[in-house]
């Protein structure tokens, strides 16, 4: 597994998840803290303030790879002052829903049945600021965004639905990315180096 740097993310010394300063960018304040040996990990001026922070990690899995849900600070979420992002890709096979659904006594349509054991489904990214509130009647400001989602049809779509490989053969689709992006110039710096840490992260996982 990657070592995880120790990097944080503030409105003054803005740093990149590589742990390089990116002097000419300025991304909303948020503390980017990994888990790992050092427990102090990410601590920095913006949490040394006197006041208690909670940082969380969710380890999730998928059968196929690990990954991490991060909130560098829970109270600060509210705000717009924190993000929410995982740590790397992780993918889900639909055929292990079609296992729990048949383990509960439900049965699908066939058609549903093929399309559901041939399709992959991955969170490729998600990086999620909540806006800043608004106030003083001033609207709140939109936080920085990035998700991308990928479906996978290992057969194709058209010939796990019609159970026809030969038209499958002729014309099919293999799959379909969708992805959201939301963010001002001062905060794209901040998303492209999480995406970098992403493929850094992937490729160390499959390697």
């Amino acid at each position: 597994m990657a070592k995880r740097a120790s990097t944080s993310v503030s409105s003054d010394t803005p740093v990149s998840f590589d742990g390089e300063a990116n002097t000419d960018a300025s991304p909303p304040a948020a503390s980017v803290a990994y888990p790992g040996g050092n427990v102090l990990s990410g601590v920095d001026d913006t949490l040394a303030d006197g006041a208690p922070h909670v940082g969380v990690a969710i380890a999730v899995s998928s059968g196929m790879q690990d990954s991490l849900i991060m909130i560098p600070d829970v109270a600060k979420v509210k705000k717009g002052e924190s993000p929410i992002y995982i740590t790397r890709p992780i993918t889900l096979k639909l055929e292990k829903l079609t296992a729990f659904l048949k383990n509960k006594s439900i049965t699908l349509p066939p058609e549903l049945d093929r399309l559901l054991k041939d399709t992959t489904v991955a969170c490729d990214a998600f990086y999620f600021t909540p806006n800043t509130p608004a106030a003083d009647n001033k609207p709140g400001k939109p936080g920085p965004k990035l998700m991308q989602f990928r479906l996978q049809f290992n057969n194709g779509l058209i010939a796990s639905l019609t159970g026809d490989e030969d038209i499958g053969e002729l014309f099919d689709v293999k799959g379909v990315y969708v992805r959201y992006v939301q963010c001002d110039p001062d905060q794209l710096k901040l998303l492209t180096a999480y995406a970098a840490e992403l493929a850094r992260e992937d490729k160390q996982a499959t390697q």
